[in-house]
């Protein structure tokens, strides 16, 4: 087993990207608008992180590694290698069961009011309307600096 690689995605292998998430993470499609990351081990993917970028943040919209390789601290070096590519803060909806993860990466859970308009309306669809047990996070990349 080699060390794993940590690395953008261009667009050519969105494809890719898609089957992965087709097979592991149905609701985690990408498309060529959104800027991806993977962990590559020989030419096995092992996970993605998708990120899209609005005027004045970034939204990290979908995270995932596959379960046999999960509980080997592949999300954090993932988030890690990818948040350094991010010029302005991150935000996210954490699941409740992935609190520690993304505290442990410098996210902080904030009040839903402090979301930007476009996540906020976003963050009640799928947390009041659809039920979905989420955390609104930020990543400050002033405070992480």
């Amino acid at each position: 087993m080699s060390n794993p690689l940590y690395t953008p995605i261009d667009k050519l292998h969105v494809p890719l990207a898609n089957k992965l998430y087709k097979d592991h993470y149905p609701a985690g499609k990408a498309n060529k608008a959104d800027r991806l990351w993977a962990v590559k081990e020989n030419s096995t993917w092992l996970g993605l992180i998708k990120y899209r970028d609005y005027e004045r943040f970034t939204f990290m919209s979908a995270m995932l590694v596959v379960p046999e390789r999960r509980g080997e601290g592949i999300a954090s070096e993932l988030i890690k290698a990818s948040i350094s590519s991010c010029n302005l803060d991150v935000y996210c909806f954490a699941y409740e069961h992935l609190e520690r993860l993304y505290v442990k990466n410098g996210f902080k859970v904030i009040d839903k009011s402090l979301l930007p308009n476009d996540l906020a309306t976003r963050f009640v669809r799928y947390t009041e309307q659809g039920g979905k047990k989420l955390l609104p996070m930020q990543y400050s990349v002033a405070e992480c600096e």
